[in-house]
């Protein structure tokens, strides 16, 4: 159940991944509330009727055939010039009992369609909550950060998480935060910061372990890594960041760099990050740099 429900919030979902927040929010709202509301004004009272007169007729036939035992038996005992037990009546009107509860059931059900039917357009939200949700759910979204620790802030941070787990449940069966929480391009940023915090080792931590024995790249590992970052380059300053692509669990990322020592630029880079969602750390790692052509 658990892994179908999924695979249909999947189908919903991931077309429309690539679109930012809040926007891919905002979209996914106009299109399920008309769902919802057809399910709930059409398609299920539809249904319930339909359902409902089937398990009528079922029940009626089934009534019919039990009660030709009693219609035998009893018709055998007249012939006879007696009377048949009070017991074969009870059974009866049992069973009529029964059949009529059945009928009213899909008399109620199909009078609930009749009534969806009735209300024509009524059951479609007026333009004006579109609109009202078009321009509140941005705001509310970018402005929830600068209320900062208030009890709104706090709700509306707890709801942003709890969207963006449903996200990551969607697409790596876990409840954690999807890789979609996480910009691509922060994460770059916030890379080289740590490379010029000094802080090598937890750089290091965040590329991918086949970048990491990349012999081709840094044939003594972390001394290659160590020696370049550390020995070659006090500096590093970010002139450019551009997303170039992205999906649900890679994404490429183009940098111009350039490299200080002593105050001086020393050389510049134009490279291309290709990152991959780890969800085991929840956050990107490098798994291959390429140099751009100038």
């Amino acid at each position: 159940m658990s892994d179908s429900l999924q695979a249909i919030v999947r189908t919903i979902l991931e077309p429309l991944l690539p679109i930012p927040m809040p926007w891919r929010l905002l979209v996914i709202i106009f299109i399920l509330i008309p769902v919802f509301l057809n399910l709930t004004w059409r398609v299920t009272p539809r249904i319930l009727a339909r359902l409902s007169q089937l398990i009528f007729l079922c029940v009626e036939v089934g009534g019919n055939f039990l009660l030709l035992p009693e219609y035998f038996f009893s018709k055998n005992i007249r012939n006879r010039g007696k009377q048949p037990p009070e017991l074969v009546y009870l059974f009866g009107d049992l069973l009529r009992a029964i059949v009529e509860f059945f009928y009213k059931i899909s008399l109620f059900f199909k009078k609930v369609l009749e009534y969806a039917l009735a209300k024509k357009k009524r059951w479609r939200p007026h333009a004006r909550w579109f609109v009202i949700t078009a321009i509140a759910l941005p705001l509310i979204w970018f402005a929830y950060p600068s209320i900062g620790e208030t009890q709104a802030g706090r709700f509306i941070f707890s709801g942003v998480n709890w969207w963006y787990c449903l996200e990551g449940w969607t697409i790596t069966g876990k409840w954690g935060l999807s890789p979609f929480r996480f910009l691509p391009e922060k994460f770059i940023r916030d890379y080289i910061h740590v490379i010029n915090d000094g802080q090598y080792q937890k750089a290091w931590n965040l590329l991918s372990p086949n970048f990491q024995n990349d012999k081709k790249v840094l044939p003594k590992g972390y001394n290659s890594y160590l020696s370049f970052w550390r020995d070659q380059v006090e500096v590093t300053k970010i002139s450019r960041v551009r997303l170039i692509s992205r999906n649900i669990d890679l994404a490429e990322v183009e940098v111009n760099l350039k490299y200080l020592r002593q105050n001086r630029i020393i050389s510049q880079d134009v490279l291309r990050f290709q990152l991959a969602w780890n969800s085991q750390k929840g956050t990107w790692v490098i798994y291959k740099v390429l140099h751009v052509k100038k």
